[in-house]
């Protein structure tokens, strides 16, 4: 088909496209806790509606789950802090408290990295490297 040279006509103009409904978001689990839950809001209506296919679902839902996981685990490392400081006892508690919640955020760290959900997966290194000069006040190279 070619494209007609020029102005559109007045009846060109009115003419309405045709609506293009995006993709339904999906929803979470039945199987997530309360907190996950809200992950999963959140990470989904942050993403175009396409982002999210059936095949990386299962990932999404790991995500979700690890990182309600882990600030349950950070939660359990403030009530055990002071006393980790006193006691010996405590202070292996805490140590173990602390691997696991940096085994968590490694976890999600991987599933986001994969999903495409982090910073360096958004920029590219130019970008990034101008984007980090913008917010550190020195704004473009040329003007400095």
């Amino acid at each position: 088909m070619t494209q007609k040279r020029g102005r559109k006509s007045a009846a060109e103009i009115e003419v309405v496209s045709p609506v293009i409904r995006l993709g339904d978001r999906p929803e979470p689990p039945m199987s997530l806790n309360d907190r996950a839950t809200d992950e999963w809001r959140r990470v989904v209506n942050r993403m175009p509606s396409d982002w999210f296919t059936d095949e990386t679902l299962s990932l999404l839902q790991a995500f979700c789950e690890h990182v309600a996981e882990g600030e349950a685990l950070q939660l359990m490392i403030e009530k055990v802090r002071r006393k980790a400081m006193t006691d010996d006892e405590c202070f292996a508690r805490y140590k173990q408290l602390c691997t696991m919640k940096e085994t968590q955020t490694r976890a999600a760290l991987s599933c986001a990295t994969k999903m495409r959900l982090t910073q360096q997966s958004s920029y590219t290194d130019k970008a990034s490297g101008t984007a980090k000069q913008a917010s550190a006040g020195g704004g473009k190279p040329w003007d400095n």
